[in-house]
């Protein structure tokens, strides 16, 4: 590694001048390497070749290729036919004052409730959760950043999946009946061990992101905005016992949930360790058809270099 990199320095200077004399194709030959550079539409390509030996012949084998534009970098050494990635294309830029590693790509776990209008939470229009069994899983697989200061403000978007599971209290669960859902309580006979509303979306958030760089650790961070929600997913199952044995039932899949809703989001930590908050000004059912509440929720996340 440390011979590639003094190769690297050595080519620079040859470099320079031949982005001065031919800003097409250049090939350069430096301590028996072969340097290829090409440059085009504002991209610069370099590939380096070293002679390698092959039974009674010699060839060009290729050993490193770098691609460079609007101050990002690709680059691989390649050995024996397998790439070996360097530092991967960045979303951000190489200047320390723009944000490359934005805050939404990662693993969230957190507490989910319902409100009202004015942030009351629970046994809000008759639904009462029980909160220890009330979950939110965020899995956001996908990042992007886009600079608009030079001092740590960017614009992020991203992709992911929620998961959230509301634990329904008082022998209740969520049943639709002639077009409407409410809460019913059980049979009679029966008593709910569990009774549980699931629901899965995707998620696209619509971020405005601040930084500011620290010493020894990752940076501070405040991120907020809004979350776009597809369901993918809803159901209320139940689970109880009776003189048969053990059961297990779903009692509705749809249930008049939101097939499309929005969340407000606040997110600040440090470096990859951070908590959020999150609100929909949206009611979970749709008007009419439901309960008037809001799903809320809070936690914490671990942030992802993907």
């Amino acid at each position: 590694m440390k011979q590639f990199m003094l190769l690297m320095l050595l080519a620079f200077p040859a470099f320079l001048m031949a982005a001065e004399i031919a800003p097409s194709d250049t090939t350069i030959y430096v301590d028996g390497k072969k340097i290829v550079i090409k440059e085009n539409n504002e991209k610069i390509k370099i590939k380096v070749y070293e002679q390698t030996s092959k039974g009674d012949t010699i060839e060009n084998d290729q050993v490193f290729e770098g691609i460079y534009r609007d101050g990002k970098s690709s680059e691989r050494r390649i050995s024996g036919g397998i790439n070996i990635p360097f530092p991967k294309l960045g979303s951000g830029y190489s200047s320390s004052n723009y944000i490359s590693d934005p805050h939404w790509a990662g693993f969230g776990l957190g507490f989910a409730s319902f409100s009202d209008k004015k942030l009351n939470v629970n046994n809000v229009d008759g639904v009462d959760l029980v909160s220890s069994g009330s979950r939110e899983i965020m899995l956001n697989f996908y990042e992007r950043a886009w600079n608009i200061s030079k001092r740590g403000l960017a614009i992020v978007s991203g992709a992911g999946f929620q998961f959230d599971r509301y634990r329904i209290d008082n022998n209740k669960a969520f049943v639709e009946t002639n077009g409407v859902t409410g809460l019913e309580p059980a049979q009679t006979g029966r008593n709910y061990e569990d009774s549980k509303l699931y629901t899965t979306y995707f998620t696209i958030p619509l971020l405005l992101e601040y930084q500011k760089k620290l010493h020894h650790t990752g940076p501070l961070y405040l991120s907020g905005g809004m979350v776009g929600n597809l369901k993918l997913y809803s159901a209320s199952k139940v689970k109880y016992s009776d003189e048969s044995g053990n059961h297990k039932e779903k009692l509705g899949g749809d249930l008049n949930i939101r097939p499309i809703s929005m969340d407000f989001l606040v997110q600040a930590g440090v470096g990859c360790f951070g908590m959020y908050a999150k609100y929909s000004p949206f009611s979970l059912f749709e008007g009419g058809k439901g309960a008037n509440i809001h799903p809320v929720s809070m936690g914490l996340i671990l942030h992802l270099d993907l």
